[in-house]
């Protein structure tokens, strides 16, 4: 019982490498390995930054519910300025299609 929490974050961690190596292994026969990480990159280096700096902030996060949103909702934003930052086709067409979706709605204008 003292380990059930470790065992289940070793377990996802297992679970997720080995999802994401059958991925990259499926793929490659689509679209080789250069082309999925031409695409990839960008996500991955977000990611990184975000796991550094979720690091950081753990140590600062108490245990309460508004820490916990007050975090993820930077982290959040961290993650996508990241990728606003490295110039990712999928955060200018979403940026796009929220803008022109704002300005159809009555109450904007």
């Amino acid at each position: 019982s003292r380990y059930s929490a470790v065992g289940a974050c070793i377990a996802t961690l297992f679970c997720e490498i080995t999802l994401a190596t059958m991925l990259i292994y499926s793929t490659k026969n689509v679209m080789g390995f250069k082309h999925f990480f031409d695409i990839t990159w960008r996500y991955i280096i977000a990611a990184v930054v975000c796991s550094v700096f979720m690091f950081f902030v753990s140590f600062i996060v108490m245990n309460n519910m508004l820490d916990v949103i007050v975090s993820s909702l930077l982290l959040c934003s961290v993650y996508f300025s990241i990728l606003f930052i490295l110039k990712d086709i999928t955060i200018f067409e979403l940026y796009k299609y929220v803008w022109s979706n704002l300005k159809c709605a009555p109450w904007f204008r």
